[in-house]
C-alpha cells in the first residue's frame, strides 16, 4: 500500500474520530437531560462528522484491490447521513425517538465497514499468538462481548465510591475481553471490545458515565481513548504500542488513571498518575503515559 494513501486515510481518521467522539458526548449530555434540542445539535455534529470524513476520503486514490471497501462505507456513510437528517428534522420526540431504529444501525454499520477498510489499508494488525508475526488474523472472524456482571461493595446503584479499585477492576475487566475480533450485537467494536465490556461489568451505569477522551469523567464515570497506536501512521509494535487510555472520578470527585498497552492488542495495564491539577481524562492519561514511557 503507497504511504501516502495510509498517510492520507490515518490524518482523515483521526479528525473523523475526534468529531466523533465530540458529537457521540453531546448526544449522550442531550438524552441525560431529556433534551431534544440539546440531541439534536449532537446529531448535527455527528451528522457532519461523517459528511466531513467522506469529503476527506473522497480526496484519497485509493487503489483499485481496496475499492469495494471504500465503496462500502461511501455508502454506508451515506445512510447515516441521511438517518441523521431525518432525526435532526424532527419536530417532536415520538418521530424523534422514531428514527433510532435508523440512526444507532447506521452507525454501526459505517464502523464495521471503517474497521474492514482500516484493516486493508494497514491499520493495526492483531496476529495470532499461536502462529508467527506474519499471520494475521481474519477480519472476518468475530468474538462476541460477553461480559457478565459485577458486584463490588465500592458500587451503590450508579454511584463509584472508589476510583482507584474501580480502575483496577476495569483492567482485570479489559484484560479478559479485548480483542482484534471483538463484536456486539453482529457489528465490530471500534474499541475492541473495552467499552461493551466495561458496560456489561457495570450495566447501571448509564450510557452519559463513559465519555471520550477530550471529555472530563463525570462523577462515577469514564473518561477514554478508542485503542490506537501511539504514532498512527506506523504500523504497532512493541516501540510503537496500541494503547487506550482512560481516566475514573467516583463520587468523591477523586481520579483514578491507566492505560492498556500492547504491541498488538492492549491487554498490559499500567497506572498512571496523572500531574497536579491535570483534567480527569483519558486524554490527560494518554499523554502522561506517553511521556513515562510503556515497560
Amino acid at each position: 500500500m503507497a504511504p501516502e494513501v495510509q498517510k492520507a486515510f490515518h490524518a482523515a481518521l483521526d479528525a473523523f474520530y475526534i468529531g466523533f467522539g465530540e458529537a457521540e458526548d453531546k448526544i449522550k449530555a442531550g438524552r441525560a437531560a431529556n433534551d431534544m434540542a440539546a440531541s439534536q445539535a449532537g446529531g448535527r455534529s455527528m451528522r457532519n462528522a461523517f459528511f466531513e470524513f467522506d469529503a476527506a476520503l473522497r480526496k484519497i486514490g485509493f487503489p483499485a484491490e481496496v475499492r469495494s471497501g471504500v465503496d462500502a462505507l461511501f455508502s454506508s456513510l451515506g445512510v447515516a447521513i441521511a438517518a441523521f437528517d431525518a432525526q435532526n428534522a424532527a419536530t417532536d420526540r415520538d418521530s424523534f425517538l422514531a428514527v433510532d431504529a435508523r440512526t444507532g444501525p447506521a452507525v454501526k454499520a459505517v464502523i464495521h465497514d471503517l474497521f474492514e477498510l482500516n484493516q486493508k489499508l494497514g491499520g493495526p494488525k492483531v496476529t495470532s499468538t499461536t502462529t508467527s508475526q506474519t499471520s494475521t488474523t481474519d477480519a472476518r472472524v468475530t468474538v462476541p462481548i460477553t461480559q457478565p456482571a459485577l458486584s463490588r461493595p465500592y458500587m451503590k446503584g450508579a454511584t463509584i465510591t472508589d476510583a482507584k479499585a474501580w480502575r483496577d477492576d476495569l483492567f482485570a475487566v479489559a484484560k479478559a475481553n479485548v480483542n482484534d475480533k471483538a463484536s456486539f450485537r453482529g457489528f465490530y467494536s471500534i474499541s475492541l471490545g473495552l467499552i461493551e465490556a466495561w458496560e456489561g461489568a457495570f450495566p447501571s451505569l448509564g450510557e452519559d458515565q463513559f465519555v471520550k477522551e477530550r471529555t472530563e469523567a463525570p462523577s462515577s464515570g469514564v473518561s477514554y481513548s478508542i485503542p490506537n497506536s501511539v504514532n498512527d501512521k506506523e504500523p504497532s509494535s512493541a516501540s510503537n504500542p496500541v494503547v487506550s487510555a482512560f481516566a475514573v472520578k467516583d463520587a468523591s470527585g477523586t481520579c483514578a488513571a491507566g492505560v492498556l498497552y500492547g504491541p498488538d492488542v492492549p491487554t498490559t495495564p499500567k497506572v498512571v498518575n496523572l500531574p497536579a491539577g491535570s483534567a480527569c481524562t483519558g486524554q490527560a492519561a494518554l499523554d502522561a503515559a506517553i511521556k513515562a514511557g510503556f515497560g
